[in-house]
């Protein structure tokens, strides 16, 4: 039964990362986005009645004219269903007034705030300057209106030193803080950079990610999924895809994971109705596929540590029902 949808809203981005090109896609057909009626009919879904949570993501998915009103959909229709989001921060003035509006409604999001580091780097790689200062400001106003925040640090060459003082700096705010771990694929090399870790940086990331663990489950989860891909060279796994997560890109297609691979499509929610996608012989080849790790190894990380952490709670929850 599925569990966790995410949801990108849309493509486009206001940051500059040095790690992403997504910001300088520019969205030429904005009438092929989703429509709020699409949105509706999604949310209605039988399928999506025991969803656990639904995620947000871009892009920067507070540049959708329609992000509050998505929201507001998700939450008429699954009103048990935990509602999360990520921002990057650039503008806060805009998260915050959509903040404002979904507090009357009693709509309290999870937000993940995207960091790189200490101000220096932070801004270097995000290609906004400001931006940590702009960053922080919105966290400690978010948490002023008692939405639960957290950083999300994506852990590249250039910023490992960066591991232990953005601990730090999330203990000092009273904010948690999840770490992951960049990707060898388009999106993570842009200009031809390729972000690959020598095997001294791997020491030294599993190093910062056991030094700062204890007691932190989210940084916990990091710590094991590092340590166990860096040890191995084809990494293969129990994925979670189409068994518990599902994805869906900005113009309605399916996906199991944020690879968004072609031949992995699924269908599409404008064209057929989502109970119908999840019956269908396509899903169920696709979802066969997964299980037999056919597609594996998998070089989607945030797949991976996603399917690890969910792996590790359904163990040890066994354990205690023993």
């Amino acid at each position: 039964m599925l569990k966790y949808l995410n949801i990108v809203t849309n493509w486009t981005c206001n940051s500059c990362c040095t790690t992403c090109f997504l910001w300088k896609f520019i969205e030429k057909n904005p009438e092929k986005l989703l429509s709020l009626k699409n949105y509706e009919n999604l949310f209605k879904s039988k399928s999506l009645k025991k969803l656990a949570s639904i995620y947000f993501t871009g892009g920067e998915p507070t540049l959708n004219k329609n992000f509050v009103n998505i929201l507001k959909l998700a939450k008429k229709h699954l009103p048990k269903t935990a509602l999360s989001y990520t921002t990057n921060g650039v503008s806060p003035k805009l998260t915050l007034k959509q903040i404002d509006e979904l507090a009357k409604l009693n709509i309290y999001p999870h937000i993940s705030l995207s960091l790189n580091g200490l101000e220096k780097i932070h801004d270097q790689s995000r290609g906004i300057k400001g931006n940590f200062k702009r960053l922080l400001y919105l966290n400690k106003e978010l948490q002023k209106r008692n939405i639960k925040t957290f950083f999300n640090l994506t852990i590249f060459p250039f910023n490992i030193e960066q591991i232990i003082p953005s601990y730090n700096l999330a203990e000092k705010l009273q904010t948690p803080i999840n770490l992951e771990l960049c990707r060898n694929d388009k999106r993570y090399n842009f200009q031809g950079k390729k972000y690959l870790f020598t095997k001294k940086a791997k020491q030294k990331i599993i190093a910062s990610l056991k030094k700062i663990s204890k007691n932190h489950e989210m940084i916990l989860a990091s710590y094991l999924f590092v340590k166990k891909y860096f040890k191995e060279k084809n990494f293969y796994f129990d994925c979670i895809a189409l068994k518990k997560t599902i994805y869906i890109d900005p113009y309605g297609a399916v996906f199991p994971c944020d690879g968004f691979l072609k031949s992995m499509k699924v269908s599409n929610i404008k064209r057929k109705n989502f109970d119908e996608i999840i019956g269908s012989r396509r899903f169920k080849k696709l979802k066969s596929l997964i299980e037999k790790k056919r597609c594996q190894p998998c070089k989607f990380t945030c797949e991976i540590k996603m399917s690890m952490k969910e792996n590790r709670r359904k163990k040890r929850k066994k354990f205690l029902i023993w």
